[in-house]
Order: structure tokens, then C-alpha cells, then sequence
């Protein structure tokens, strides 16, 4: 558990230092990460990705006008899904503006394709059969 939590806390330094343009080098954030996701530290790879979560947020709710941290973080997303990470992992729990920004799915067609399925939840009825029902209400007029 100490393992554990510390390697969260010198992987959130570190993003944080790159993030923050401190001279810290994405190699070095990557090579901090690898041992993690070979195994040693369990559910590394969900840690990373709500480290990444974690500094998404605390970027978005500091201030939209750095552009240059914006990059940073996106650039530190992008290599997470490349390197580090299965992809799926990141689509299932980042925002979907970082993840366009981070260049990681298709692009417009991911875009499209979540307003359809989001859509398609909202608005398409589930079926329900008054027939199996219990004898209350339309079902007993049949």
C-alpha cells in the first residue's frame, strides 16, 4: 500500500513538473512510468490514467489561458496512450475535448460517433411489454 501510494505521489510530481515546464523531460516521465506498467505496482496503468485525470482538472479549473501547460498535458496524454497505457483505458475515462486535443482517436468521426451513441441512450425508447406486466393500468383493457 506505501508502494503503491508512493508511486502516485512522485508520478503526480513529476507530470506536475512537466506540466508546469519545470525541466522535467517527457522521457523522464515515461521512464518513471514503464516499471509501474510491467507489473510491480497493481492497477498502474488505472493509477496513471486518474493521475492524468487528476492534473486534466486541476489545469482546466486553474485557468483556460495557458496554452503552453495545455500542450504539455496534451502532449503527456498523447504519450501515455502511445507508450505506456492501452488506449481504450484513456477514451473510457478522459474528457473527450482532451482527448481530441491529445490526438489520440480518429478525430471527427470519434466525435460523431459518441454524439450518436450518447443520442441514440437519450432518445431511442426501451421496450416494454404491457403483456408481462402485472394487471394494473393499459394492460387491462386487453
Amino acid at each position: 500500500e506505501t508502494n503503491v501510494d508512493a508511486f502516485r505521489q512522485s508520478f503526480y510530481n513529476l507530470c506536475s513538473a512537466y506540466i508546469q515546464g519545470s525541466g522535467v523531460s517527457l522521457e523522464q516521465v515515461k521512464q518513471a512510468a514503464k516499471p509501474a506498467c510491467t507489473g510491480k505496482i497493481p492497477d498502474a496503468e488505472c493509477m496513471i490514467v486518474d493521475v492524468l485525470w487528476w492534473l486534466g482538472a486541476e489545469l482546466d479549473k486553474a485557468s483556460k489561458t495557458h496554452k503552453d501547460q495545455r500542450q504539455r498535458y496534451c502532449e503527456l496524454v498523447r504519450a501515455a496512450g502511445d507508450y505506456l497505457i492501452p488506449q481504450d483505458l484513456l477514451l473510457g475515462k478522459l474528457e473527450l475535448d482532451v482527448l481530441q486535443d491529445s490526438k489520440l482517436p480518429d478525430g471527427p468521426k470519434f466525435r460523431r460517433d459518441c454524439t450518436r451513441r450518447i443520442t441514440q441512450k437519450l432518445y431511442v425508447p426501451s421496450k416494454y411489454n404491457l403483456l408481462r406486466e402485472s394487471n394494473e393500468g393499459f394492460a387491462k383493457l386487453l
